[in-house]
């Protein structure tokens, strides 16, 4: 029995990427968007808009297809911009816990990227 796929349907700001904790320098800290009705994603990366369809998703099973993405330099970002958009491309499933922290995980169903809700 998977989980629902509308607690998808939220603004989910980055807590941990990669099992580590990031430092965001002087840019945002790092957003996504999650829309699964119109099957599209978008935010920020900490420097640089993006956005996106979602390529599949069945059950806990996700699959964020190609993105577009603003061409800004953050000299600062581009070390955990880079991190977090290739963690973006590898995400296979998806969970949200108990306390409403959602994690991306990619094919052997390992954590990549940790969210908390802004709402």
């Amino acid at each position: 029995m998977g989980q629902d796929q509308k607690q998808l349907h939220n603004i989910w700001v980055l807590e941990k990427i990669r099992g580590g904790d990031f430092d965001y320098g002087s840019g945002k800290q790092p957003r996504l968007e999650i829309y699964v009705e119109d099957l599209r994603f978008l935010g920020n990366s900490g420097c640089n808009d993006y956005s996106g369809t979602i390529q599949e998703i069945e059950g806990d099973k996700i699959v964020f297809g190609p993105v577009a993405m603003t061409k800004k330099f953050c000299q600062d970002m581009a070390e955990l911009e880079s991190t977090f958009m290739k963690a973006l491309e590898e995400v296979r499933f998806w969970s949200v816990d108990g306390n409403g922290m959602l994690s991306l995980l990619d094919e052997g169903k390992e954590p990549i990227m940790l969210f908390g809700r802004t709402d």
